[in-house]
């Protein structure tokens, strides 16, 4: 008798045991698609942000190019040929526009003297179509000196 009694304790807890399934259930699925959801909406805002913030520094990188460009046209140009004003122009470059603003401002040392001696030039590229927060304006300054001889230096003397 103790045998049978055994034998059916055994069956009944093994029958229980086996009519249950191991596995996720639906609430717990849910939940870890939702953490699933939150961290992958969190990485493709981070995603964006990385393509928008490269194509700013695409933008910034060809202005400063063409900006550089533009300063040292004005660098091996003549003195003489350096007329105070501002000139815009727009530059196509890299399959991109830059519009592009040169100033020329006179700066005199010595009030008495008439005539510049040196110039201010200021060079600021912007490319055209792309939004402000992205790419933005770089600006280059550079003052050219004229080579005329200073108030303290006789013509033949060296520097």
């Amino acid at each position: 008798m103790k045998s049978s009694m055994f034998k059916s304790l055994s069956t009944s807890a093994s029958d229980t045991g086996k009519g249950r399934e191991e596995g996720f259930t639906l609430v717990e699925t849910m939940v870890a698609l939702v953490i699933m959801l939150i961290i992958g909406l969190a990485c493709a805002t981070l995603f964006v942000y990385s393509i928008n913030n490269n194509s700013g520094a695409n933008s910034r990188a060809g202005a400063l190019a063409v900006a550089q460009m533009t300063s040292e046209k004005m660098r091996s140009a003549s003195y003489s040929s350096l007329v105070a004003g501002s000139t815009t122009e727009s530059v196509v470059t890299g399959g991109r526009t830059f519009s592009v603003v040169t100033t020329i401002a006179d700066q005199d040392l010595l009030t008495a003297k008439t005539g510049a001696e040196r110039k201010l030039i200021t060079v600021k590229a912007t490319p055209v179509g792309v939004k402000s927060e992205v790419g933005g304006t770089v600006t280059l300054v550079t003052i050219r000196a004229s080579q005329t001889v200073g108030p303290n230096q006789k013509p033949n003397d060296p520097a």
